[in-house]
């Protein structure tokens, strides 16, 4: 009787409790079950973890030591209104959120050239990461920022999502989609100046592998999201990005939860492998599989043994007649 009493009581006190509470981060990674954490015990393993050779999901893709590249994301505390001031003019703050496999843009501009009234409509794509790109004042008023970023070739630009007076909130919308960062809103501001005003204040643009996020403010912030595609599948390398502040007020950039410094260009990480999931030698093994040799191509588990005293198959093992 006691125990149906004290169960009932416990019933009642978690459904009074705010789902914040409930929810909760039990390996201390930043990243709930809800937010894709596929074991809430290991603070190892977490969404945009590297994957590396330890037959482990370590990234939460529901893949084990898969080879090829590793998109990464920001921890799920960002810089807000990046605190830590380079100067008084404020900073260009930069997110980098979600890889995700398949997403639908249908009925969201992609914008090629907000000044001259340039996009395409978006539809389903697959392999799109999100750069989250805002511009925060600091404690002066009336300040530009004014910056070029540059993709590696592997990577395809698909261009800006960009809220405006008489479209939006799209660039907000997409926060389920592509933040780390968990709850309603993502860089909430403090105020609900965060569109494009005027194609000659703010405007954007891309052009092959760059884009330009310009952004004037005379309080508070403007921000868009610069949506990016590649194969991680397809790649065996680091892959950054470059940042540069070109002429403007703002020329401190903060990355995730670090300060860049002034001026750059900054080179920024977004995407990593473990080189024991690389194929050196094109054979189709690679050392995570048990290549004992990734530099020669004769060499990967299961090759024909041949009569040079060499272990060709990688079984640890050279036949008596071989030496």
């Amino acid at each position: 009787m006691h125990t149906s009493r004290f169960l009932l009581i416990a019933l009642l006190t978690a459904a009074l409790l705010p789902a914040n509470v409930l929810a909760q981060d039990a390996d201390g990674d930043t990243f709930e079950t809800a937010d894709g954490d596929c074991d809430d015990t290991d603070p190892d393993i977490w969404p945009g973890h590297l994957e590396t050779c330890d037959a482990v999901d370590n990234d939460c893709d529901g893949d084990t030591d898969e080879v090829g590249i590793t998109p990464t994301n920001c921890p799920t505390n960002p810089i807000l209104q990046a605190p830590f001031s380079n100067g008084p003019d404020g900073h260009v703050i930069v997110h980098v959120e979600k890889w995700v496999e398949t997403v639908d843009l249908t009925g969201i501009r992609l914008w090629q050239s907000y000044q001259s009234n340039n996009w395409v409509m978006g539809g389903p794509e697959t392999n799109v990461q999100s750069i989250f790109v805002r511009n925060w004042m600091g404690s002066s008023t009336n300040v530009l920022a004014n910056v070029l970023f540059t993709m590696p070739p592997e990577v395809t630009i698909l261009g800006w999502v960009i809220d405006t007076a008489n479209h939006g909130p799209i660039n907000r919308g997409l926060d389920p989609t592509f933040t780390t960062v968990p709850g309603p809103t993502y860089l909430d501001p403090t105020t609900n100046n965060t569109q494009f005003e005027g194609s000659g204040q703010d405007y954007a643009w891309v052009s092959g592998q760059t884009a330009l996020f310009h952004s004037y403010i005379a309080n508070a912030a403007d921000e868009a999201r610069l949506l990016i595609q590649y194969d991680p599948a397809a790649l065996d390398g680091q892959l950054d990005f470059n940042v540069e502040m070109l002429t403007g007020n703002i020329q401190s950039l903060y990355v995730c939860e670090a300060d860049y410094g002034q001026g750059g260009p900054f080179t920024v990480p977004f995407a990593y492998v473990d080189q024991d999931m690389i194929d050196g030698d094109g054979d189709g093994f690679t050392d995570c599989d048990g290549d004992c040799d990734d530099t020669d191509p004769a060499f990967y588990p299961g090759a024909t043994e041949l009569c040079d005293g060499l272990d060709t198959d990688c079984d640890g093992v050279v036949p008596a007649d071989e030496i």
